[in-house]
């Protein structure tokens, strides 16, 4: 029973268990890069989570009344700007805001 030269050049026999075959300088680079990728997603990730949960810890302890959500009235939309600003102002539905923001 022989293998394919072309995965193990100058070799007809697998490797032994212990033994890796040779990595292509690029798929390794690549394959850092995807770590430092997926790495950087997850911290951003339980970063945005941590922001969110505090805001909403604040929006629950300071003014429950707050965290009703009410169907009447027109639609308050919310610019980078005024989240900014009421972020400042520390207020609960700011940090959340800036939370979920991208």
């Amino acid at each position: 029973m022989t293998h394919s030269t072309e995965t193990f050049p100058g070799r007809i026999w697998p490797p032994s268990p212990g033994e890796r075959p040779p990595i292509d300088p690029y798929e390794e680079k690549a394959t850092r890069l995807e770590l430092i990728v997926s790495y950087l997603l997850r911290i951003g990730v339980a970063l945005s989570l941590a922001v969110t949960f505090v805001g909403l810890v604040l929006l629950l302890s300071t003014d429950p009344s707050e965290a009703v959500v009410r169907q009447t009235g027109g639609f308050n939309p919310q610019t980078p700007a005024t989240v900014f600003a009421d972020l400042l102002r520390l207020r609960p539905k700011a940090i959340i805001d800036a939370g979920l923001t991208r």
